[in-house]
């Protein structure tokens, strides 16, 4: 009789073995890794949507969060900072060739898990933009007092929005935190370059000088770029959270 009881106690403990094996039976330890995951996941999606709403109370137009992995990179991009070629290619400390490679920075997009789109609006329609600008070419524009205040003076605002979303990650454990800008670095009225840069800890490089395509990130975060005339000119910003 014992002998019975031993062979299915042995037979009992070989099929749930290889139900194990197969997924199927989960053992105590890995229901414990899958419940601090689980766990883990739930207070990252909180601290996502804290992080948002911060964004919006501080300025932002709107914020979402994006995997990493649908942060999409396309070395095609830093292609256009050399065809036309940019005014601030190899001018500005934050712009390309100053900034990390696109293969270490795509190296590095890889560790991270989730991210924050934000968008800050440009407070002037598509068509008025064309009707005032239009014609003229954009050397002729940079300097002028009116194109700063309508379009340049949003991308400086990002600046600020990514700082405290920066600071409120930080505190909330994600010590890898780093927020992206929108176009070259715009908190100088003229870039240093080639003397050192005066402010390093509060330049940062835009989504573009790495090689982030903006616009099919955008519209994988669910808040997709519009140029048609019914559409809001935005400046868009990425901070890389976890």
């Amino acid at each position: 009789m014992s002998n019975t009881i031993k062979e299915k106690d042995k037979a009992r403990h070989t099929a749930n073995s290889r139900l194990k094996e197969r997924g199927r039976i989960a053992s105590p330890e890995s229901e414990k890794r899958q419940e601090i995951q689980e766990a883990q996941e739930s207070n990252i999606k909180s601290d996502l949507a804290l992080m948002c709403a911060r964004a919006k109370e501080v300025g932002a137009l709107a914020a979402a969060p994006i995997l990493a992995q649908d942060v999409v990179l396309d070395e095609r991009v830093r292609l256009k900072c050399w065809v036309p070629r940019c005014a601030h290619y190899d001018q500005n400390w934050m712009c390309p060739p100053h900034v990390i490679p696109f293969s270490e920075f795509k190296e590095i997009l890889g560790k991270y898990s989730h991210a924050i789109l934000i968008q800050v609006e440009i407070p002037v329609s598509h068509s008025e933009l064309n009707e005032a600008y239009g014609d003229k070419d954009l050397s002729e524009l940079y300097p002028t007092e009116d194109y700063q205040k309508k379009v340049k003076t949003p991308f400086k605002e990002l600046y600020p929005i990514l700082d405290k979303i920066e600071s409120l990650a930080f505190s909330l454990g994600y010590h890898f935190v780093a927020g992206l800008a929108a176009g070259q670095c715009q908190i100088c009225p003229k870039c240093a370059y080639p003397d050192p840069c005066p402010i390093p800890f509060r330049a940062r490089p835009s989504m573009e000088a790495l090689g982030i395509d903006v616009f099919e990130t955008a519209q994988r975060a669910g808040l997709p770029i519009d140029f048609g005339v019914s559409g809001k000119p935005v400046c868009v910003g990425l901070v890389l959270v976890s």
